[in-house]
C-alpha cells in the first residue's frame, strides 16, 4: 500500500512539475546576446527582465501574478540564456499558488536575470 501510494505521489509530481500553466507554448525563436556570450542575457532575455523588475512588486493578486507570469514568458520562452526560460516557466506555474511558492519562483527568475547581468 505504501508503494503504491509513493508511485501515485512521484507522478502527480512529475505531472505538476511539467505542467505549464499560463506558459505559452508557442516554439521558441533562438536569439543571442549582443556579445555572442550565452551566459550573458540575449534580447528575449532582456526583455523579460525588464518587464519581471517593473511589474514584480505590484503583482500581489493571482490574478496580476498571472499576468506578469504571461508577460514574462512571453520573451523568457524565446530566450537561450541559461536559466531564463526555465525560471520563467517556473512564474507560470506558480503564478496561481501559495505566496510562498510564488516568492520562491520570483527569486530563481530574478537570479537568472542577476547572472545574465541584468541590471549592470
Amino acid at each position: 500500500m505504501v508503494v503504491g501510494f509513493l508511485m501515485i505521489l512521484t507522478c502527480m509530481i512529475g505531472i505538476a512539475i511539467t505542467s505549464t500553466s499560463g506558459v505559452d507554448d508557442a516554439p521558441s525563436r533562438e536569439t543571442t546576446s549582443a556579445s555572442g556570450d550565452p551566459t550573458k542575457l540575449d534580447d528575449s532575455a532582456k526583455l523579460a527582465c525588464e518587464d519581471f523588475a517593473s511589474d514584480w512588486a505590484a503583482a500581489q493578486t493571482d490574478t496580476a501574478r498571472i499576468k506578469l507570469a504571461d508577460k514574462v514568458n512571453k520573451w523568457s520562452s524565446r530566450s537561450t540564456t541559461p536559466g531564463i526560460a526555465e525560471g520563467g516557466r517556473l512564474l507560470g506555474r506558480m503564478a496561481g499558488k501559495s505566496e510562498g511558492s510564488w516568492q520562491l519562483a520570483g527569486d530563481v527568475f530574478a537570479k537568472a536575470c542577476l547572472d545574465g547581468g541584468y541590471g549592470k
